[in-house]
């Protein structure tokens, strides 16, 4: 390529990335907060919803499935504190009522291929980045050993014909389940990094997965990381640095069968020198029509105060950067440096000639105003009647904030695709 016309190139990506990053907010809708206050269990009330799907069952058009990540759990400098080491993750059916209220329908446990209740213990399938500890026998709180039946579940998408296809973090995996004729939902097939994803993906950050999850009208699967990789080939910056301050992230975007596999890249509207509390994070998605998707980006912007906003992503005419071989496990590099390394400054990608997806703001700021303290926007589903669903993550009230979940509801219109 001549200087002229790569000139000419890196001056069209950079207006694009420019139109599809700083769009202007459209006029803030309408948003309420729904609460969901579980009924009494023995042990642990249905919570720690990390996504929704539309429940295909349900033929009012409001019903939905919520999936529950590793459970109780309190982190911290690397220990993970498991008051409930042999809880398993479950799938509830809910239902938005008439009268506005959110309504548990059901709830069903996930087995493994092995037939195990599964745990949100770590695997020992991936190297370890956390020390799991519990109660032992003994009251005392000591060590626990991995699960090969442990998963972090955070995304999750329905195919509408009684198959459920799961996202998580600690491999990071996708999983697709069936209904076990025993009762309950079972794995029966895993995607990892190198078999059937792509390699690179072994470099996720830590608690920093596939955290969105959804079902694309071609039948694909569409899932996105919650930050950027922990992936450099330089020694300009250290992994972790590169994790916290890029502004990729990465699209993965693959057939049930895994033939038709492409990754994209999203390029965050953040200040890469901001601080890493400040940056935005992926919460959930759900697809739109075509090649487009609906994002749920999230950022903190104080004490209790989260801002979140519904974000139309169209992968259309973003570059595909997927190889299809790549033994280092770097995803595709652009003069020695990985994509990650690229997108540390804002005109990074565009310099290299890769186009991100082009992002438009549905509505923003949702949560401004509302009367609660919010954070870990994680679940989004798209019901009847242009009807938007936003879930929080409540940890199971482990932090003392009880077992009610936040819904927030709201309105949207797409914009349409010029």
């Amino acid at each position: 390529m001549s200087v002229p016309d790569r000139v000419a190139t890196v001056f069209a990506l950079s207006l694009a990335l420019a139109a599809s990053s700083c769009s202007s907010p459209p006029p803030r809708p309408t948003a309420s907060l729904v609460p969901f206050d579980p009924p009494p269990a023995p042990e642990v009330p249905v919570g720690g919803i990390s996504d929704l799907s539309i429940d295909p069952t349900d033929s009012t058009g409001f019903g939905f499935l919520a999936i529950s990540d590793r459970g109780p759990n309190a982190p911290k400098d690397g220990i993970v504190r498991f008051p409930f080491p042999r809880y398993h993750q479950k799938v509830s059916r809910l239902r938005l009522e008439r009268d506005g209220s959110i309504r548990l329908v059901g709830t069903d446990s996930v087995k493994d291929e092995r037939g195990r209740w599964t745990t949100g213990l770590p695997s020992p399938l991936f190297p370890a980045t956390e020390q799991a500890t519990g109660p032992g026998s003994d009251g005392k709180i000591s060590p626990i050993p991995p699960d090969s039946a442990g998963f972090d579940f955070e995304g999750l998408a329905s195919d509408g014909a009684g198959t459920l296809w799961a996202s998580e973090e600690y491999g990071p995996r996708i999983v697709r389940m069936r209904r076990d004729p025993s009762g309950g939902w079972k794995t029966d097939k895993t995607l990892s990094p190198g078999h059937g994803l792509p390699a690179v993906f072994s470099r996720r950050a830590a608690n920093k997965g596939l955290e969105a999850l959804c079902r694309a009208p071609d039948g694909g699967l569409v899932a996105i990381f919650q930050g950027a990789l922990a992936n450099t080939a330089t020694k300009e910056a250290d992994a972790a640095s590169v994790a916290e301050r890029s502004l990729a992230r990465r699209i993965l975007s693959i057939s049930p069968d895994g033939t038709r596999v492409s990754e994209h890249l999203a390029q965050m509207p953040d200040d890469p020198d901001a601080k890493a509390k400040r940056r935005t994070k992926i919460g959930a998605c759900t697809a739109l029509e075509g090649d487009r998707i609906l994002v749920l980006e999230h950022r903190k912007k104080g004490k209790g105060r989260i801002e979140v906003d519904l974000v139309a992503w169209d992968l259309a005419l973003a570059t595909d950067v997927h190889l299809a071989s790549d033994p280092n496990a770097h995803g595709r590099l652009v003069g020695g440096r990985t994509l990650e390394d690229l997108a540390m400054a804002s005109d990074g990608l565009a310099e290299a000639g890769i186009r991100p997806v082009d992002r438009v703001i549905v509505s923003a700021d949702l949560t401004k105003g509302l009367d609660a303290e919010l954070s870990k926007a994680e679940g989004l589903v798209h019901l009847a009647d242009s009807t938007v669903l936003v879930s929080f993550d409540n940890d199971f009230g482990i932090e003392g904030s009880g077992s009610r979940t936040w819904f927030l509801k709201t309105r949207i219109e797409p914009p349409r695709r010029h």
